[in-house]
């Protein structure tokens, strides 16, 4: 072979394997983080841990998202086994959700919860609601018939077995429901009722309707006493988001991962 030929094929060599691609590995080995080997088992064993069943099924950038997402987890291991907080051989899944939940489980504090109440109060604001009892009839005589015995005082449950179009579809009353949950046809009219006061006819498409607010509840702003608990589980997500986005950062820094890309066998087009 001519020098300068071999000379050139020794500097090729040279640049294939100081790359990922250039590396030699078992046909098994589809990556390595810090020169750990990492085989494609164990991606197939992530997969059942989150419940894909076949990777064969799925397409390919679908694959490579969640094989990045598993050397993603794989580098966040290596920086949790580097502080003593996952033991090595322990179960991965059980080690990482066991450390995180211990670092991500900050406690958030009073005044942190006074502030955020204080700065969102159009948060906390509760509209007008009524809780409404209603009527569906198919015809507008039986209609009639039916607000005049409710009227008369003819309890709810026997108008509705009297008269409802379907009787089991009225056997309670709504729950507690704001102008914006109504339909606009049927919101004008409900909110212009009085406690215990029954409403005219309203013709639908489907049948006409009648209603009963039977309780209404002023618009308000909720105490922080009552708010509290919202505040401090909405808090505690937003740290527990920062430190774990913090954690990936440094795991991505400190731990080198290299792709084979030619032992996976899917068309891999993920971030390494």
């Amino acid at each position: 072979m001519h020098r300068g030929w071999s000379a050139w094929a020794i500097a090729l060599v040279l640049v294939l394997l100081s790359c990922g691609e250039g590396r030699l590995s078992a046909p098994d080995v589809v990556a390595t983080i810090d020169g750990r080997e990492v085989k494609y088992a164990e991606f197939e064993l992530y997969l059942a841990e989150n419940s894909v069943e076949s990777a064969a099924a799925l397409a390919s950038d679908v694959l490579s998202g969640l094989f990045d997402r598993f050397l993603a987890q794989e580098q966040l291991h290596r920086l949790l086994l580097e502080r003593g907080l996952v033991a090595e051989g322990a179960p991965r899944r059980a080690a990482l959700q066991t450390a995180l939940a211990g670092l991500l489980g900050q406690e958030v504090g009073g005044v942190q919860i006074e502030s955020y109440y204080r700065e969102h109060p159009e948060e906390f604001r509760q509209p007008e609601r009524v809780e409404l009892r209603q009527l569906l009839v198919e015809g507008r005589s039986q209609a009639e018939r039916a607000r005049s015995d409710w009227l008369e005082g003819v309890p709810y449950d026997e108008v509705v077995r009297r008269h409802a179009s379907d009787p089991e579809a009225h056997r309670s009353s709504e729950g507690w429901l704001a102008r914006e949950d109504l339909p606009t046809v049927f919101a004008d009219t409900v909110f212009e009722l009085e406690a215990g006061e029954i409403s005219e006819i309203v013709p639908a498409d489907y049948g006409f309707h009648i209603f009963q607010v039977t309780r209404r509840m002023p618009a308000e702003l909720l105490a922080l006493e009552v708010a509290e608990g919202t505040i401090r589980r909405r808090l505690s997500s937003q740290l527990a988001d920062r430190e774990l986005r913090r954690l990936w950062q440094q795991a991505g820094e400190r731990h080198e991962v290299v792709v084979f890309r030619r032992n996976i066998p899917f068309n891999y087009a993920g971030l390494y």
